[in-house]
């Protein structure tokens, strides 16, 4: 960045865009093999030295500019030299994984400076090839204005507006449109925010100076402009379908994302004051994710600041959001499953609200639901929860309806579902908005219930199960790890049942059998156990540096204990990684127990080769590691660890 010494006062800001497939290319090749690209292509370097793509851009004048490239890669760096008219202005600069090669992003900008009329830029592999290169980008290195503010990249920026006062705050028309340092142009609505204030929220995916111009048709004095720079930062970004399995989650980041989910549903309660202690506990525990519902208590007299129905309840939605501004900040690695819309007032019912509203009312709470949240990096949509869909027509057209409108106005793009009762089936396999399978079960095997939406592609998450306290399992430890892991290796995620309806630290916290009649459990008060090992699952794949992407479900691979207490097997392509869970059941399912003995399984075609092992006690963490030979065939392994359920992780 020009600090401003011996600048001109009249600078203008300048942008171009030039496709790598339309420079001279040498030793690279033109190609159209991944998609996501722009134009008509991108080039691939085919060599370890000497490719390269060279550019001629037209500059209207002699100054300084920043040059970036779009680009991808699936793993490691492969930097790039580069040349501003034959000179060296990066010796070597970075190109860092995208994740995949199907996924794009910018290098970092590079300051250079450009003569005015014509210069050549040239990008050339230094030794480890280079990446997929799809355009360059030229523009000014001086925002107009300059930014006063950053954001981290995968963070959110928020647009504060004061305006006049309104008798339709909601309505106002407010729009705002973000300009990325790539040119990209990004519209989101404005939303009402009390006291005359009115806010706009991006989600930040590109290095470099953003501007915004904001605009409202019904309240001009919300007219304004602005500009903030987005830097490096660790955050993850928001949660997608991987890139390599469509099934399994990534992070924008490129990393894959292990799901093991609390039911939190009052978590955004205003009554809820000890959600922090709550939250932290959770985490450390293994949680990476909360199941909420955005109106506490989940009411539809919550949605609305008055009986016509016009006014969109925000007080509400400002502790959801200073909620997840905390965690964001705090836990950025945790996400949130926001349960939007309220159920009917009774079990198994259909709809009687939302299908007697007027489509303006409808869009009114749709439009400031997304306006407020979709922008959050730590949260993905799930329409309504426990909702039964067979014969009753308005909570199906609820869903397709909110459903699309999710699909056409969320420009991010997030993740979404909706929840049907236990026992149902997802009803929405041949609709075209929802992007992941959100079921209840009891006593399921992941096995059927992920084979049964394995043609869809789309990742499975079991929202519920038994709760520790809803049809209590008889050992909760056994029974929630051993869930857990079985979901996990099957390819899916599941979510653990506490006290879901408070929010109470777990590491205190207790219910009783008046609170939650439907436990089961003789009368009393009991402590939570359920979370005890499931941090270990987290770490287990951490600390062996384990990309479940990498893996597939194939519990054929391994002989053990018969269906269905049979070991939970993931196999990488070349069938020498192995993650193996051995639950040595005793029982299953409420009766959850272990089994008076030590584990034993057998890999029935294991290939030639040294091997690398890794125990690990599922209850306990703790591990045992050696190495050996194999001939090749079947391989038997014992536990070395009697009456415990096991993981075993193999590798060359």
């Amino acid at each position: 960045d020009d600090g401003g010494n011996g600048g001109t006062d009249t600078w203008t800001p300048f942008f171009l865009k030039l496709e790598a497939e339309d420079a001279h290319i040498h030793g690279a090749v033109v190609a159209t093999d991944q998609p996501g690209y722009s134009g008509s292509g991108f080039v691939d370097y085919k060599n370890p030295t000497g490719d390269y793509i060279e550019w001629t851009a037209d500059i209207p004048k002699t100054d300084k500019y920043d040059i970036a490239f779009a680009y991808a890669l699936s793993t490691g760096n492969r930097p790039l030299e580069i040349r501003v008219n034959g000179k060296v202005v990066s010796a070597a600069l970075p190109f860092p994984s995208t994740g995949s090669f199907t996924k794009w992003d910018m290098t970092a900008p590079l300051t250079v400076t450009l003569e005015a009329g014509t210069n050549k830029i040239r990008a050339t592999a230094i030794g480890s090839s280079g990446a997929n290169v799809d355009y360059m980008t030229i523009t000014s290195s001086k925002p107009a204005p300059p930014p006063s503010t950053t954001c981290k990249k995968f963070g959110m920026y928020e647009v504060v507006l004061k305006g006049n006062p309104v008798s339709a705050p909601d309505d106002v028309g407010l729009v705002v449109n973000f300009t990325t340092p790539s040119g990209r142009q990004r519209v989101v609505s404005g939303f009402y925010d009390g006291n005359n204030v009115w806010k706009a929220r991006m989600y930040c995916d590109e290095l470099g100076v953003w501007t915004w111009k904001s605009s409202a048709p019904n309240n001009p004095s919300l007219d304004d402009s602005g500009s903030f720079k987005v830097v490096t930062s660790s955050l993850r970004g928001k949660l997608r379908r991987h890139s390599k399995r469509g099934n399994y989650l990534m992070t924008d980041n490129g990393q894959t994302f292990i799901n093991i989910n609390d039911t939190a549903y009052y978590l955004f309660g205003k009554d809820s004051t000890k959600w922090q202690a709550y939250v932290a506990q959770a985490v450390e525990h293994g949680i990476s994710s909360f199941r909420v519902v955005l109106f506490v208590p989940d009411d539809w007299s919550m949605v609305f600041l008055n009986n016509d129905k016009n006014r969109f309840n925000y007080t509400q939605t400002k502790t959801a959001s200073a909620r997840l501004k905390w965690m964001l900040d705090n836990y950025p690695d945790v996400y949130v499953q926001l349960n939007m819309l309220p159920s009917p007032p009774g079990y198994k019912q259909d709809d009687q609200v939302w299908h007697k509203l007027s489509r303006a009312q409808q869009e009114r709470i749709l439009n400031n639901i997304v306006a407020r949240f979709a922008a959050f990096p730590n949260i993905f949509w799930l329409i309504q929860n426990d909702i039964d869909y067979v014969s009753h027509p308005y909570n199906t057209a609820l869903a397709n309806q909110v459903g699309n409108y999710l699909k056409t106005h969320d420009i991010f793009n997030n993740l979404r579902s909706t929840g049907g009762i236990r026992y149902q089936q997802f009803q929405f396999t041949k609709a075209s908005w929802p992007t992941y399978i959100h079921i209840e079960t009891q006593d399921t095997t992941p096995e059927t219930e992920m084979g049964r939406y394995a043609s869809t592609g789309w990742p499975v998450f079991d929202g519920e199960d038994r709760y520790e306290s809803h049809h209590a399992p008889d050992n909760p430890r056994v029974f929630f790890r051993r869930h857990m892991w079985d979901w996990i290796l099957s390819g899916g995620s599941a979510s653990y049942g506490g006290a879901w309806a408070h929010i109470r630290p777990y590491d205190t916290a207790t219910f009783t059998t008046a609170e939650y009649p439907s436990s089961g459990l003789p009368a009393g008060t009991y402590k939570l156990k359920g979370l005890d090992d499931i941090v270990y699952i987290s770490k287990f794949f951490e600390d062996n540096h384990i990309d479940l992407a990498d893996f597939t479900p194939d519990d054929g691979r391994v002989s053990g204990p018969a269906y269905p207490r049979q070991c939970q097997v993931m196999v990488s392509a070349d069938n020498k990684h192995y993650i193996i869970y051995h639950p040595n059941a005793n029982g299953i399912n409420k009766a959850a127990s272990i089994k008076r003995a030590t584990a034993t399984l057998a890999i029935k075609n294991l290939p030639a080769g040294q091997y690398h092992y890794q125990w690990m006690n599922a209850a306990t963490g703790a591990t045992k590691k050696g190495t050996f030979n194999h001939p090749g065939g079947k391989r038997t392994f014992t536990a070395p660890w009697p009456d415990i359920d096991v993981v075993l992780f193999l590798h060359p």
